[in-house]
Order: C-alpha cells, then structure tokens, then sequence
C-alpha cells in the first residue's frame, strides 16, 4: 500500500507469498526511482510494523489467512461485483 501512495502498482500473490512484477526495457529509465522508493518503504514498515496491516495489504492478509477456501471465492467475487457495477 505504500508503494501504492508513490505510484507504484504491484500484483500481491498468496501460496506462496509474492509480489508479481512486469518490467520492460522502458523501466531501465526509472529502474534507481523504484529501488529508492522500495528501499524507503521497507524501512518504513520495518520502522513502523503496524503499516503492514493497514490498507489493502491487510485485507489480503485476512482473506490469505481464510480455511474455509470457498469463502474466498465468495469474497472475491463479491468484491468485484462491487467494483465493476454497471449503471
């Protein structure tokens, strides 16, 4: 989430753990922005544990953390019924 705020838009992904990424050559240009601006969020949260669970990243955490695996499914439909409602 706070890459988010700098413009930074990163796919989360669960079993395994990960963060899904496309880069091209046209990235080359704003390679050393991105690493400075991860650099500065990790130690952020590694200064402030309790930024990691605020935002979407604690949503994703709680839905991750779900047994029952067909709950999640209902949420995540749910959720993009939610989201993409046609008027």
């Amino acid at each position: 989430d706070l890459l988010d705020k700098k413009g930074w838009h990163l796919d989360r992904i669960q079993f395994p753990n990960a963060l899904h990424m496309m880069v091209n050559p046209h990235h080359a240009e704003i390679v050393d922005t991105f690493l400075k601006d991860l650099r500065e969020t990790v130690d952020e949260v590694v200064k402030n544990p309790e930024k990691s669970s605020d935002g979407d990243a604690a949503i994703y955490g709680m839905v991750a953390s779900l047994p029952d695996r067909d709950k999640v499914k209902d949420y995540i439909v749910n959720f993009l019924k939610s989201q993409y409602k046609i008027k």
